[in-house]
């Protein structure tokens, strides 16, 4: 089959879409499909090579070239016009849209919603603008593909529509590219990764300095910004020094840390629950969670691979539980290992594809078409 899958964004980006379509691209290629990705921005693939290994890369689309053109969210007037060009010159089979978009494919199409935006700082003109324009845009589609239980529970409201065609498909992650050492080969180490402010690292950092455990560290992943190196800063020494501020790090060394860590914290906020790309690499690594109840209950199972809770005393109760107890800790990674399969790229991807034989469209193997092997917008790879 030839398959599109589009991104309202940059694609070097580490950022926890990214991490699941350049695992379904990968896995799609790897079982004979041609694969295409069409984004804002494509973006630096020296990048996209370091964050998001593959032994294949899909063929990549610029729909902005080098950007600055007026956007929202990700969408311009060039996804219009452009972005429609190259799905039209490609004729895909399938197309997966990872943010919606105002046109209709005439091959199998579907939108995938990660996550549903508050819109509590908007003025009720533009959120009106914004469910408008959702509800415009998901009736171009066949399906309407949610990522969580949360989400698809949310979505009636949240769109104040009435969506029948909506499916629940998880995000994906290769789990053969992760390690899942058992815990002889654990650091006394918890992992806090992203520091974008939905991520709240400084709410790790707060739970951690309330562990009173001095044989354990605390990494943190992502770039170093100026409010977490403050709060760092301010703490006590014995505290500060146990602290690693690790800045961005590649695929191989998050993946480490991941396979390392005794724990992963995740106190990530969400509008409505969702499930982020580093809380699936730590199910990948069968390393246990300790985040928020904003993370999704399908991939954080309470008692089972780890623990949802508030606040950050509550926290740093659960971390030493987790650092403390082998029995616990070793009955938690077996949880994650089992909660992986569910995500895994293999069962993703043919979830993906069998939205073609749900409409009647059979699933062919691959063939060239017209526009398949030329150049259409600004291509990379």
């Amino acid at each position: 089959m030839r398959i599109i899958i589009t991104r309202r964004a940059r694609l070097d980006v580490p950022d926890g879409i990214n991490i699941s379509v350049f695992a379904l691209a990968g896995q799609l290629l790897k079982s004979g499909h041609k694969v295409a990705l069409v984004a804002s921005q494509v973006g630096s693939i020296a990048e996209i090579r370091r964050h998001f290994p593959l032994p294949a890369y899909p063929r990549m689309f610029s729909v902005e070239g080098d950007g600055g053109g007026i956007q929202y969210q990700g969408l311009s007037w060039k996804w219009l016009t452009v972005g429609r060009s190259i799905l039209n010159t490609l004729q895909p089979d399938l197309v997966i849209h990872n943010g919606a978009l105002p046109f209709r494919s005439r091959a199998v199409t579907c939108t995938v919603i990660h996550d549903i935006e508050s819109r509590t700082h908007e003025n009720q003109a533009l959120a009106a603008i914004s469910r408008f324009y959702k509800r415009f845009s998901y009736q171009k589609v066949d399906t309407v593909v949610v990522t969580t239980k949360e989400i698809l529970s949310s979505l009636r409201s949240e769109i104040k529509i009435n969506v029948n065609n909506a499916r629940l498909i998880p995000p994906c992650i290769d789990l053969q590219s992760y390690n899942q050492y058992d815990i002889t080969k654990r650091e006394d180490m918890v992992l806090h990764a992203g520091t974008e402010a939905y991520k709240d690292p400084c709410a790790s950092v707060a739970a951690f300095s309330q562990l009173d455990r001095r044989s354990t560290r605390l990494c943190v992943t992502g770039p170093v910004r100026d409010d977490l190196a403050t709060f760092v800063a301010r703490l006590p020494e014995h505290v500060r020094n146990r602290v690693e501020l690790c800045g961005q790090v590649g695929a191989a060394e998050l993946r480490h840390l991941f396979a390392s860590a005794r724990v992963a914290l995740f106190p990530t906020h969400y509008a409505v629950p969702a499930c982020s790309g580093t809380v699936l690499e730590a199910v990948a690594s069968a390393t246990p969670i300790v985040g928020s109840t904003n993370i999704s209950a399908d991939v954080l199972r309470e008692g089972i691979n780890g623990y949802r809770c508030e606040p950050i005393t509550e926290r740093a109760k659960a971390m030493r539980r987790l650092l403390e107890d082998d029995a616990l800790w070793t009955s938690m990674s077996d949880g994650a290992r089992s909660i992986g399969r569910d995500f895994a790229a293999e069962s993703v991807a043919s979830a993906y594809l069998n939205l073609c034989t749900s409409r009647g469209e059979p699933v062919q193997p691959p063939v060239e078409a017209r526009g398949w092997t030329g150049k259409q917008g600004a291509e990379y790879g």
